[in-house]
């Protein structure tokens, strides 16, 4: 790694990426937010597309933020392709008292980017939510983002598959 970080992205991705997610999201994205947002509402703020990205069924309303329902969002999936615990938004599950992450979150609105921002909203109590969170997801299969290593995991469109069976 370099000593003195560069001030401009690259155009080739890094020979060495990192092992583990970061816990927030780079402060320096490509594209350069003049005005990073945290009220997004139901969704979560996307630092390289500088707008709020909103759970399925739910638009942007007049504020640019996620509080909007709607029919046009209702077979999107801003989160398609993403991996579980790794780039997945993370949502609470009463059920094991701590955070998931899942690509499809059904009916689910209160998402977050991290498992350590769900686990101090949901279970600040928790002296385990946040190991309990990680350990419920497989290890990352790195790289799978780069063509040409066996993990590779091509494009997918990002269309909500319909488990309601309504189509």
């Amino acid at each position: 790694p370099s000593s003195i970080p560069s001030s401009q992205p690259s155009s080739i991705p890094s020979e060495m990426p990192s092992a583990q997610p970061s816990e927030s999201p780079s402060a320096n994205p490509s594209q350069g937010c003049e005005n990073i947002r945290t009220d997004c509402g139901w969704g979560i703020f996307n630092p390289w597309t500088c707008r709020c990205d909103c759970p399925v069924g739910i638009c942007l309303d007049n504020n640019e933020q996620c509080y909007e329902p709607c029919r046009e969002t209702i077979h999107t999936n801003p989160w398609a392709g993403c991996s579980p615990g790794w780039d997945c938004p993370w949502f609470p599950d009463q059920e094991s008292g701590h955070c998931l992450s899942e690509m499809h979150q059904p009916n689910n609105f209160e998402i977050y980017r991290t498992s350590m921002e769900c686990c101090d909203a949901h279970y600040s109590g928790s002296s385990t939510c946040l190991a309990e969170s990680k350990a419920s997801h497989d290890p990352f299969p790195f790289p799978n983002h780069f063509p040409g290593t066996s993990e590779f995991r091509g494009y997918s469109e990002p269309v909500a598959v319909d488990i309601w069976g309504t189509e």
